[in-house]
């Protein structure tokens, strides 16, 4: 899933994202989450990602940020 397909979802209103990180291997940081539907329990729209490039990470966050301060 790309950055552009997430903040699309996002932006649509009917979607929450989850993020987490995982540091475990020395110097490289992994940022992981999911994007699903609001109220969706059963996992049919959930849209998994994971992004290891420091580029991709601050551009998601950046992008993510934007949205929660508009709303």
């Amino acid at each position: 899933m790309s950055i552009d397909e997430i903040i699309e979802l996002l932006e649509e209103g009917d979607h929450t994202i989850h993020l987490a990180y995982d540091d475990k291997v020395k110097n490289d940081v992994v940022l992981y989450g999911a994007v699903e539907k609001k109220g969706a329990s059963n996992g049919l729209d959930r849209h998994e990602f994971a992004f290891r490039a420091r580029e991709e990470k601050e551009e998601l966050l950046k992008r993510v940020s934007e949205i929660l301060v508009r709303t």
